[in-house]
């Protein structure tokens, strides 16, 4: 519970504080200003919080039931009538005309259940689940966010490496354009080689600027996702590059899911919940035994009636013992129908354990296999910018031509392509095995960028 208590106060002391605006995250695009910028003012997770909290106020004693009413009630009436009275010790007839009555009534009352087979204890405890189940549903939207935001960012990371491929895709293209100029102008090189060139330097321009567009558009959506406002004049640079984390632990990782995973913590509060519904039901079986008192001064004054003048003042209390013996079996239906209810939360835990554990091994499986071809495409990505040089020196010398120049070229961009996107899929991994373990927030708050 700590951890949660822990997030829970990170979150309101971002809320209370002053809010992150555009100009505060240029230059500033690293992995935990983003998240801290989430935490702060992500829609999603302040509406959680709420909601959390909703839950932490109506735990209270009073609210089970433990505590008593009390109220203050006051009236004061006013009669004024003609009235003819005849006693039965007597014929005569009185008369008044105008008579009046004027009475005051000021009183204090308690009403206290001292015992109702414990059903307020009961209930005391189903807000404590309430309270923590609060917890862990917020603490699921923060997971959540979390992960979008930091795979959209390692994402923005990769697009940002694969712009800085196409800038040096593009100076070699300058260059071999400049040589293929000045062998023309020599004589040294066909008309259609000096368009080819051209050709190819405007294409690789093209897709220098697309992916330039591409990237503003994924920081836009960033933007979005922190609730924060765009500004076309700031650059939102990041300075963060991607690095595979210590090896995870397919047990290790199980585990922690077993004891830090949120969803399946929402499901144990739920089945503590049901079963307490049984309880709550088992508990109007027993008698209730509950106490009044009643504290008050009244006040009368008459000029007809039986009585001219009449004080009270002073105190009155009860105690009622109720048992309701039947009640048609409605008692006998709600029970049932709980227990009914309790089974289905068993069975919702016991499915939400076998779907978590199988969705571990399959990100597991990915995550292994994803770090296989990081290694293959980071080696086939070196292999690829060693031909690309040796075929620019080559070219320059006029040892090869431009279709096989142009195909080393093209080789060491799509290597670099293949070898980001395997990166990015392994940190996707990593941090589906992190939220699945329910230390996705905690971890990557940790993280040193």
């Amino acid at each position: 519970m700590q951890l949660y208590k822990t997030i829970s106060t990170i979150i309101v002391s971002f809320i209370i504080g002053a809010p992150i605006l555009a100009q505060d995250l240029n230059d500033s695009l690293n992995l935990k200003v983003v998240l801290a910028t989430a935490l702060e003012n992500n829609f999603s997770i302040r509406i959680n919080n709420n909601n959390m909290e909703i839950n932490k106020t109506n735990n209270t004693l009073g609210n089970a039931g433990f505590l008593p009413t009390i109220g203050v009630q006051s009236s004061y009436s006013s009669a004024h009538k003609d009235v003819e009275q005849k006693f039965f010790n007597s014929d005569e007839i009185r008369t008044i005309e105008d008579g009046k009555r004027d009475v005051f009534d000021l009183r204090g009352g308690l009403n206290w259940t001292l015992f109702d087979g414990m059903g307020m204890f009961v209930s005391k405890q189903q807000l404590n689940e309430f309270e923590q189940m609060g917890e862990f549903t917020a603490k699921i939207a923060i997971d959540n966010i979390v992960a979008s935001v930091s795979d959209l960012h390692y994402s923005i990371v990769v697009e940002e490496s694969k712009l800085k491929v196409l800038e040096e895709v593009l100076e070699v293209s300058d260059q071999r354009k400049k040589i293929v100029k000045d062998k023309y102008d020599a004589g040294r090189a066909s008309y259609q080689e000096h368009l080819a060139a051209q050709v190819d330097y405007n294409a690789d321009k093209s897709l220098l600027i697309r992916q330039e567009n591409l990237v503003k558009q994924q920081k836009i959506t960033l933007l979005n996702m922190l609730a924060v406002e765009a500004d076309l004049n700031v650059s939102y640079n990041t300075n963060d590059s991607l690095k595979v984390l210590e090896l995870i632990n397919l047990q290790d990782v199980i585990m922690r899911s077993s004891l830090n995973n949120p969803s399946l913590l929402v499901a144990q509060r739920e089945q503590n919940i049901a079963y307490l519904g049984i309880k709550k039901v088992q508990a109007e079986q027993f008698p209730a035994l509950n106490f009044a008192a009643d504290y008050g001064y009244m006040y009368s004054d008459a000029s007809y009636g039986n009585l001219s003048l009449s004080k009270e003042f002073g105190l009155s209390y009860a105690f009622t013992l109720s048992w309701n013996i039947y009640d048609g079996s409605n008692v006998k239906r709600r029970k049932k129908v709980a227990q009914i209810e309790h089974e289905n939360s068993l069975l919702a835990m016991q499915e939400r354990e076998l779907q978590l554990k199988n969705e571990i091994i399959l990100a597991y499986q990915n995550y292994q296999n994803n770090l296989i071809l990081v290694d293959l495409e980071s080696d086939n990505r070196k292999i690829a910018e060693q031909n690309a040089t040796i075929a620019l020196d080559r070219y320059k010398v006029g040892r090869s031509d431009f279709i096989e120049f142009r195909q080393m070229q093209t080789n060491y961009a799509e290597a670099s392509n293949r070898y980001l996107d395997a990166l990015y899929t392994v940190k996707l991994n990593e941090n589906e095995l992190l939220r699945l373990s329910g230390d996705i927030t905690k971890t990557l708050l940790m993280l040193n960028n």
